[in-house]
């Protein structure tokens, strides 16, 4: 099973509210769609909880979304993305490390706040409200294609165990995928930094 970091626009009122009231951020994620299934906490779940000192939440038994009797309401368009597989990849340049690193540097894996334990995905969802979201942005603006291609290298991804571990090919195409979502990315944090929005960050 694939594992995929997705980043959605908010604003800081919306990040509050589900500060106040995790039990909704499922609902609010993904609407009527998401059912919480123990089961599906996974062997790579485990081992990433394991690597990331995450504490794994599981439920005896479903949890009803709180706010099903709302109307769930889609983000708007381009307020939110996903990075398929190249999160790894990035962080590890970010930060020079698989699962550590300070912030905004580790904001994909470890900035923010968690919205409650709820599993979304691979884990609980994070929050980085509008001034942590400017800090990201201005670490992104200091970085560019250039530097992330002087970073990737191949061998040491492989030896840090990076996912999804692709980068013993020959040829430019994990460099060309990575720095493909990186610039995607540096314009969709530019875009919440402008409008002063927060952030929601979860894997699933």
């Amino acid at each position: 099973m694939s594992m995929i970091v997705c980043l959605r626009i908010v604003s800081d009122e919306q990040l509050e509210k589900l500060y106040a009231d995790p039990g909704r951020v499922s609902f609010f994620l993904y609407g009527d769609e998401f059912e919480m299934q123990p089961a599906k906490i996974s062997f790579l779940f485990k081992l990433l909880s394991k690597l990331m000192g995450v504490k794994v939440v599981q439920e005896e038994e479903k949890k009803e979304a709180v706010g099903k009797k709302d109307k769930w309401q889609p983000p708007a368009a381009g307020d939110e993305m996903d990075l398929d597989k190249s999160w790894h990849a990035l962080h590890f340049i970010f930060t020079d490390t698989a699962w550590a690193g300070n912030f905004p540097e580790n904001f994909l894996l470890l900035g923010g706040k968690e919205i409650g334990s709820e599993d979304v995905g691979y884990g609980p969802a994070r929050g980085l409200k509008s001034s942590e979201v400017i800090e990201v942005n201005s670490f992104l603006n200091g970085i560019d294609e250039i530097y992330l291609e002087s970073k990737f290298d191949p061998h040491k991804l492989t030896a840090a165990d990076i996912y999804p571990n692709i980068f013993t090919t020959d040829d430019n195409e994990p460099l060309k995928y990575t720095i493909s979502y990186f610039s995607t990315l540096k314009k969709f944090i530019a875009k919440a930094a402008k409008n002063n929005k927060a952030l929601i960050i979860y894997m699933n």
